[in-house]
């Protein structure tokens, strides 16, 4: 397998690990979501206000506990969770959970590669190399960017282009 399929395969199980992320947001401040959302859809603004007025002193940093126990930090228009076992981190900002963030993804990926004995391939490509890990990720997402595999949407945060059909 290619560095770029595992990288590809990550980038799977990551946006798949985001949307824990979202729903915890949507619990913890759905006020967030829906105000990221007035950018890009038909959300009608007296919602938003309504539901900020809700939410608005509702604690910034905490635990929350879905298919594990993890901290939070809510920031700006997204969230990072932290698992309080594992260490997993997973940050996400709204309103679209396929979007991600190349330096959110490339710190999970490390923590994936660490925690696990998968993904050899990967960190044997950045010894070989000597190049961090995180180094290899953004070299690769740059190729991939240029290959138009994934597709920048704003600086740092992309999109999977997925083939049609």
């Amino acid at each position: 397998m290619s560095v770029d399929d595992t990288i590809l395969i990550l980038l799977d199980i990551f946006i798949e690990r985001q949307r824990l992320a979202e729903k915890a947001l949507q619990e913890l401040r759905p006020d967030i979501i829906l105000k990221a959302k007035l950018s890009v859809e038909n959300v009608e603004l007296w919602e938003v206000i309504q539901v900020t007025k809700l939410y608005k002193y509702h604690l910034q940093r905490g635990e929350w506990e879905h298919e594990g126990r993890w901290q939070y930090f809510v920031h700006g228009t997204g969230i990072k969770l932290t698992n309080t076992v594992s260490g997993e981190p997973i940050e996400w900002d709204a309103p679209d959970p396929d979007v991600f963030d190349v330096y959110w993804f490339a710190n999970w990926v490390e923590w994936k590669v660490l925690q696990s004995g998968e993904f050899r391939d990967l960190r044997n490509f950045a010894q070989k190399h000597f190049r961090t890990l995180s180094d290899v990720i953004m070299d690769r997402l740059k190729i991939m960017k240029n290959a138009n595999v994934i597709a920048e949407i704003k600086w740092g945060k992309y999109l999977i282009n997925k083939a049609d059909g």
